[in-house]
């Protein structure tokens, strides 16, 4: 329970990463640095949401198979 718990925590501390920098790109008008950033945590954040999908279904099949 305690890893689920810490997926959580982890996609929403990335949600809000992503949250920021794309307030912080939009408002400076940036064309690189940010816009990169951004898009490498759109990256961790899509791969980490997977993850956590496909264990949650693990758990899912593990659960209905011990009932």
């Amino acid at each position: 329970m305690d890893q689920m718990t810490g997926f959580a925590s982890a996609l929403t501390r990335l949600e809000s990463a992503l949250d920021k920098l794309e307030r912080a790109a939009a408002g400076a008008g940036d064309t690189g640095g940010a816009l990169a950033e951004l898009d490498a945590l759109r990256q961790k954040h899509r791969r980490l949401k997977d993850s956590t999908e496909r264990a949650v279904a693990d758990l899912d099949v593990l659960i209905a198979s011990r009932s």
